[in-house]
């Protein structure tokens, strides 16, 4: 199971994750980068981009943008209008952005299409409200999960994947055994 498997919904931190991680590579920065105290262009710039990312791409308001990168809502807010006014005046920045927004668009297709639901009340997706509203639950209960434990979650998970792909109960034993 991917991580764009759990995404059902565009609060979840994994898309955050997803974002940072896919900017992070194009930059070539390390993965804690963007949330150092770093003010260099070669930092700054991509933590920009994420911020602008995160807001259009996501449904996640500056407050958590910020918490994801250790910043305040200020700074996540003037981060978004700096790459919006770098959209409008530079062609070069404008289609680096573009380049990225289509990444991460890729790589977060249940979120996308989640939005387009949410964005229009004429359902062409074909999930009832009821449906939607259960997806978006079990996204905030699985949010909720990797933020209390991440590696609790993980441990979880794989005993999920192994049942799904038929591991025989007596190596899950085994295997849960030797894991306490």
């Amino acid at each position: 199971m991917s991580a764009a498997d759990l995404a059902f919904s565009p609060t979840c931190p994994v898309a955050m994750t997803m974002i940072m991680d896919i900017v992070t590579e194009h930059f070539r920065l390390g993965p804690l980068d963007l949330i150092s105290a770093s003010r260099s262009v070669r930092v700054v710039r991509p933590r920009m981009i994420v911020c602008y990312l995160a807001r259009e791409l996501t449904t996640m308001s500056a407050s958590q943008i910020g918490r994801a990168l250790e910043r305040d809502h200020t700074t996540v807010a003037h981060a978004i209008r700096r790459a919006q006014e770098g959209l409008a005046s530079d062609r070069a920045f404008a289609a680096e952005l573009d380049a990225l927004r289509a990444k991460c668009a890729a790589a977060l297709p249940a979120w996308k299409r989640l939005a387009e639901i949410d964005a229009g009340d004429n359902n062409r997706f074909g999930v009832t409200r009821r449906a939607r509203s259960l997806v978006q639950k079990l996204a905030r209960k699985v949010a909720e999960a990797i933020e209390r434990d991440p590696i609790r979650f993980i441990v979880e998970m794989s005993h999920v994947a192994d049942t799904i792909v038929g591991v025989p109960a007596a190596r899950q034993r085994e295997a849960s055994r030797a894991r306490h």
